[in-house]
């Protein structure tokens, strides 16, 4: 949670507050649960409640972390969707896919990873309540009740994870305008080898590139 964590003042970012710092106004109540290569975990954060306009702004939302320096928001571990949210290692290897390596096959790897610690998970579970059934037979516990085995939670599909990838472009765009229109210290132009040669071997006065 940036504001008290990072011990930073957050400002409105509508225009019509004219920067009026956020007040922090309790935790959410929605949880976002967070898909990862494996598996899953949940994520809550507070409201921050502008005292000027009303409006409530999560505090883990974009238009809060880009007020934060890049020291304090590279440690924010995932993007936010309306519904879920995904984890940066997920949100790297989108960055990475290319012809042949489309957002539908990057999810089928996905669910195999999460499938296989789905299998491991239910072996660990079924192991430990065998320890309990044995217990009961001998007579140690009484009225042992073993719950059925949780089902895996779903992946969402494709469309949702290039949704995530468009986001990750939305939020470093400044830095790919930057890497794109900038030229300092940049080799423009190389000439071929011989002559390369030919130069560094006579005089090298006004003839190097």
């Amino acid at each position: 949670m940036p504001r008290k964590q990072c011990k930073v003042r957050l400002y409105c970012p509508h225009p019509g507050c004219d920067k009026q710092e956020f007040a922090s106004a309790g935790i959410s109540q929605k949880v976002r649960q967070v898909i990862d290569i494996d598996g899953f975990y949940n994520l809550a954060c507070d409201n921050l409640e502008c005292m000027k306009c009303r409006r409530r702004v999560l505090s883990w939302s974009h238009a809060i972390l880009s007020q934060l320096d890049i020291g304090h928001r590279v440690q924010f571990p995932c993007i936010l969707t309306a519904k879920h949210a995904c984890d940066m290692s997920m949100v790297l290897l989108l960055r990475n896919r290319g012809l042949g390596n489309s957002c539908s096959q990057i999810r089928n790897k996905v669910y195999e990873q999460h499938h296989e610690a789905w299998l491991k998970q239910n072996a660990h579970y079924l192991t430990d309540c065998e320890g309990f059934i044995d217990a009961s037979q001998s007579g140690l516990l009484v009225n042992v009740l073993i719950a059925e085995l949780p089902e895996r939670n779903p992946l969402p599909r494709h469309r949702w994870f290039m949704n995530i990838y468009i986001q990750d472009v939305f939020q470093r765009l400044d830095e790919i305008k930057a890497s794109i229109t900038s030229v300092s210290e940049r080799i423009l132009k190389m000439d071929s080898t011989k002559k390369v040669v030919k130069k560094l071997a006579g005089h090298p006065a006004k003839t190097a590139l």
